[in-house]
């Protein structure tokens, strides 16, 4: 269940028509890189 976060969420956002997207922040370096990578793609 590697997939690539930013394409799950971009499927999700098409597929729904969401206009936001919310989610948790953690502090961990993993998921600061991949929360920044997302945030930018989302943006």
């Amino acid at each position: 269940r590697a997939r690539n976060v930013l394409a799950v969420l971009l499927e999700i956002v098409e597929a729904t028509g969401a206009t936001q997207v919310f989610y948790n922040h953690l502090y961990d370096p993993v998921s600061l890189v991949r929360d920044h990578r997302v945030k930018q793609g989302l943006s």
